[in-house]
């Protein structure tokens, strides 16, 4: 930077009576006048519960998939859409907790009575634990149920079916991970405010063991059972087929399977039944109960000669039409139907009630039936009543799409099937109960299968066009089961409609439990997703809840998951107040602290000479703690805090004071060493009160030793050390009156710098503890292992043992990348700070794999870690991309990590505003990337995750010149250091010139609350604009930053 302080005469005079001027007025500093600044907005918070409710009409969930055609579609949406559904408007909420795995879909009613508790919007969630649980749907304050309901009791022998007990043809039975109680959505019938669900126990008594299946119909208000509930579900039908006896085929409630959802069509409640992996017997069975009495109106097995033929429809509810004929799809089993016979396998069936009974109207049967049940190819997606036509949609594991006329259903017919459309639309499985939308392009019918992409087919006229009309632009994830999908939208507006799945974020969810995502895409394109949760960790709803679509009501979206919880999502709200404000005495400085605000991104600080204010924003932190360096000791500031995020402002916590004093500064906190070649870097918070540090350090476990005293940064650099040796530091705070308490570090080793990752290897007691005692340090080229039965290196146990490697992975190519990490026994894997692979289990050699999209160049963080825990030994890290194959990343993309910490100081003395941008430009001619950190309250920074090389970094804070500076960070990291940035730029052009001393003539002679106040022409805070700031504007006169 250059400066050359060349004022016009004709300004010089006019500045001398301007600041004789100031100094006549302001004499001794006066406060700024009270009542005049603005206090953060008063109305940026929300009203939940009984408050929130209005009059508008809400739409409510009773049935799986919306209504009784299973069209998956909510069209009175009137709050999100494909402009508001984005990361920084829209995301999770808050979560409720459960006590076992969600597999049935939620359900939303608005506008209930809880008797005591008042009128709520309440979601209702059924778990495996057999435990149904009514929360408050709105509230993120509202964590207890507003009632909870248990269909076990372990004293009495009572207690959910295990899994142990079922699906014996798969041997270890896993497509229900645990436990067996509430598994099909249930059914609520508004009018009479009454929820049915089927609960499945196993019971114990004077020795002997029975199963149950019961059908309990209970009050949405209270949970409280409604008459003659619940009912035990038994009987037997005519028939010869397998399990049966004397002519007749029992229920039975062990092996029969009750997954697919609830319907309640003309006051009858419809439940069907299939098979936990074909374990006979069992049978496709559909029985019928009165809605008021829980009579039992009807019973009908589909292979009554035979056996199978299970109604299952991944987890999809049975159909009904408005003249109240009910359709089903049957999965493999015995299909005599096809030859005169009673057995109706592989089948769609149309079911009407005549002559007192439920009795097959039509029925289709695929033509090649026979090599559907040869291959387990069953009947699968659907089925789907498209509204205002006649046609039905429905699929299977074959792949197959299939249109129906539900006038004429077709029957079998041996060469070709006799319906008006059949195509392939995958090689895969169609796991997934197809959408409908009649939006503003037409009708869609939209579907996300195994293996391949998200895809919406149009109907023209009596045919859907074979080509998708719309589809995403990458595949689910490989394996089991593909995307439940939830459309929402405002009628047919344009603009309105947003396609919400859920699926697996990763890995194969066929008897597994894996990661799961919530997407949501723009209907109208599905090439454009709009949001998904796992864009931030904050959004991320856990494991994947099989077969379980979104919930999208009244402006929230209600996501089950396998890991015991609810989450929320919707537009996330200006900020609450922050609570608990507290301000502590320091030298020199107030120590503030609060407790977090929800929604908050970011908090301001504030700050006034009076109480009640007016107040002056002095800082914005995310952190939930502040240090104001600024005030002398004697002086009595008032502080309040308010909250931030993309929707504005909230309203300002409550108002504290405190007194600066000679007090002995507080102990240093999250102090973290991190090792480099030949050299340690230290990091810490600001202490409260601290003039100075000092640094002390231990080398191979002897004594501490004093190495620097005087520190005036919240960071230091120990060079000349010897690698591979063992080190642990102290670091003291420091001021006038005494010296804070010592706070020591973990013990750390310098290591020699070489492409490739920081791997660190701990040896872990046989406990499932991992990451204990540190045994190894170096730098690995690549992330290759099988140990087999040894030790990964000296020091290391063969067994027992657990790793890390972390720096940083560069990229060659704009593109998404798909990463793979294999392990044995557990592994998983983060990139760019989000989870991508979580193996965290037991396990032969394994990989798993997640995608991101990474641009050319730029580096970013990678975090693996593993543990053996026994047996054979694996550990591998890949990747792939369109434009390179599948294999193990090199060294040369990999670097380990390196951070630049140090301080910002600018020379008007006010207080460094966060967060802060740095621009780093490596010096090899590499890609710039750029860092946004939050500062320390007297201008502290770290920027960790950095390739080891030598940049020139550029940083630019609003009203300050830009700087560039050199920090070579090719043998490790650097802190201690101090960039002093020139303030003066008001007008944010790089230069302090005529122009920003125009803008502080303009308001001069001002303070803060008056019309002429800018307060960007205040260059030292002090909330008057006059003599201070005019000699600093004056001081930097005719410079130009860095460029």
């Amino acid at each position: 930077m250059s400066r050359s302080l060349k004022l016009p005469m004709a300004l010089l005079c006019l500045i001398l009576p301007l600041s004789l001027s100031a100094q006549v007025r302001k004499g001794t500093p006066r406060p700024p006048q009270k009542g005049t600044a603005q206090q953060g907005g008063s109305n940026g918070g929300s009203a939940f519960g009984s408050g929130n409710l209005t009059t508008q009409s809400l739409v409510a969930v009773t049935t799986r998939s919306y209504d009784n055609a299973r069209t998956g579609a909510n069209l009175s949406e009137t709050t999100l859409n494909t402009t508001n559904v984005n990361r920084q408007r829209f995301g999770r909420l808050f979560t409720r907790v459960a006590d076992g795995e969600i597999y049935a879909q939620p359900l939303y009613v608005p506008s209930v009575a809880i008797p005591g508790k008042g009128v709520h919007n309440v979601i209702y969630v059924a778990t495996v634990h057999d435990s149904v649980y009514a929360y408050d749907a709105d509230d993120p304050t509202a964590s207890a149920p507003l009632w909870k309901n248990s269909y076990i009791n372990p004293a009495a022998g009572i207690n959910v079916v295990p899994t142990s007990d079922v699906g014996t043809n798969c041997g270890t039975y896993r497509d229900m991970s645990a436990e067996i109680g509430i598994i099909g959505t249930p059914v609520i019938d508004l009018p009479t405010q009454t929820m049915y669900f089927v609960a499945r126990t196993k019971e114990v008594a004077n020795n002997v063991t029975s199963y149950y299946q019961r059908l309990h119909a209970v009050d949405i208000r209270d949970g409280s059972e409604k008459p003659n509930s619940p009912v035990v579900i038994a009987g037997s039908v005519p028939g010869t087929g397998d399990g049966s006896s004397n002519g007749r085929i029992p229920f039975n409630p062990r092996t029969q399977n009750q997954r697919s959802a609830l319907l309640l069509s003309n006051g009858v409640i419809y439940i069907a039944w299939a098979s936990h992996c074909d374990t006979g017997p069992y049978h496709g069975w559909v029985i019928g109960y009165n809605a008021s009495t829980l009579a039992n109106l009807y019973a009908r097995c589909f292979t009554p000669t035979g056996g199978a033929g299970g109604i299952w429809q991944s987890a999809c509810g049975l159909a009904a039409d408005s003249s109240g004929n009910v359709y089903g799809l049957t999965g493999n089993g015995s299909d005599s139907a096809k030859n005169g016979g009673q057995d109706f396998g592989n089948s769609l069936l149309k079911l009407s009630i005549s002559n007192g009974s439920l009795n097959i109207a039509d029925w289709f049967m695929p033509s090649n039936t026979n090599f559907l049940n040869q291959t387990d190819e069953d009947l699968t997606a659907g089925p789907l009543l498209i509204p205002n036509t006649n046609f039905i949609v429905a699929g299977g594991k074959e792949g197959v799409l299939y249109l129906i006329d539900r006038t004429n259903l077709g029957h079998f017919n041996a060469t070709t099937d006799a319906i008006p459309q059949r195509f392939v639309v995958s090689d895969h499985h169609i796991h997934t109960s197809p959408a409908f939308w009649d939006g503003p392009n037409g009708k869609y019918v939209y579907l996300w299968g195994e293996y391949v992409n998200f895809r919406a087919y149009k109907l023209n006229g009596n045919v859907l066009n074979t080509t998708p009309v719309s589809q995403s632009t990458f595949n689910a994830p490989d394996g089991m089961p593909g995307g439940f999908i939830t459309i929402s939208a405002n009628g047919n507006t344009a603009g309105s409609g947003v396609a919400w799945v859920n699926l697996p974020y990763n890995g194969d969810a066929n008897q597994a439990t894996v990661p799961g995502v919530l997407r949501a895409f723009d209907a109208s394109d599905l090439s454009r997703e709009l949001w998904n949760s796992h864009l931030g960790s904050e959004d991320d709803f856990g494991n994947f809840a099989k077969f379980c679509p979104p919930v999208v009501a009244n402006g929230k979206v209600y996501m089950a998951s396998f890991s015991g919880n609810l989450s929320v999502y919707g537009l996330r709200p200006a900020p609450a107040a922050p609570t608990s404000l507290v301000a502590t005495s320091g030298y020199r400085s107030i120590g503030l602290t609060w407790a977090s605000a929800l929604y908050t991104t970011s908090y301001t600080v504030k700050r006034a000479f009076d109480a009640g204010g007016p107040y002056l924003p002095i800082a914005t932190t995310t952190d939930t703690r502040w240090i104001d360096t600024r005030p002398a000791n004697g002086s009595r500031p008032y502080y309040v805090v308010s909250g931030t995020n993309l929707m504005g402002e909230g309203p300002s916590s409550n108002e504290v004071t405190a007194v600066s004093s000679n007090v002995v500064p507080s102990g240093v906190t999250n102090l973290v060493a991190e090792p480099g070649a030949g050299r340690v870097s230290l990091r810490w918070d600001v202490a409260l009160g601290a003039a100075t540090y000092t640094i002390q350090r231990s080398t191979s476990g002897g004594a501490l030793q004093t190495i620097s005293t005087g520190v005036t940064v919240p960071g230091f650099v120990d060079t000349g050390l010897v690698n591979g040796t063992s080190y642990a530091y102290a670091v003291s705070a420091v001021n006038p009156s005494g010296t804070g308490t010592a706070t020591t570090s973990a013990v750390t080793r310098p290591y020699a710098v070489t492409p490739g990752l920081l791997a660190q290897y701990y040896n872990d007691p046989n406990n499932q503890t991992y990451f204990n005692q540190l045994a190894l340090t170096r730098i690995e080229n690549s992330i290759n292992w099988d140990w087999g039965n040894g030790s990964p290196g000296a020091g290391v146990n063969a067994d027992n043992f657990s790793a890390r490697w972390t720096g940083t992975v560069t990229p060659l190519f704009s593109e998404t990348y798909t990463f793979t990490a294999t392990g044995d026994d557990g592994i998983r894997l983060w990139v760019k700070d989000q989870l991508l692979v979580d193996g965290w289990k037991d396990q032969g050699p394994t990989p798993y794999s997640g995608s991101l999209y990474l641009g050319a160049g730029i580096p970013v963080p990678v975090r693996m870690e593993f543990y053996e825990n026994g047996g054979g030994a694996v550990a591998r890290l890949g990747w792939a991309s369109a434009s390179q194959p599948t294999g193990i990343i090199p060294g040369s993309a990999l670097s380990p990590s390196a951070s630049l910490s140090g301080k910002l100081a600018l020379m008007s003395g006010a207080s460094p505003v966060s967060p802060v941008t740095f621009e780093f430009r490596p010096v090899d001619g590499g890609a710039r990337f750029r860092r946004t950190v939050s500062l320390s309250p007297d201008g502290g920074f770290v920027v960790s995750n950095l390739p080891t090389k030598a940049y020139m970094v550029a940083i630019k804070i609003d009203l300050f010149l830009q700087k560039v500076v050199s920090s070579n960070l090719s043998a490790g990291s650097s802190s201690g250091v101090i960039y002093s940035l020139i303030p003066g730029d008001i007008n944010n052009d790089n230069a302090v010139d005529f122009g920003d001393l125009t803008l502080l003539l303009q308001s001069y002679n001002t303070l803060i609350g008056e019309n002429l106040y800018n307060p960007n022409a205040d260059l030292n805070m002090d909330t008057g604009i006059d003599f201070g700031d005019l000699s600093i504007m004056l001081s930097f006169y005719n410079t130009i930053g860095d460029l």
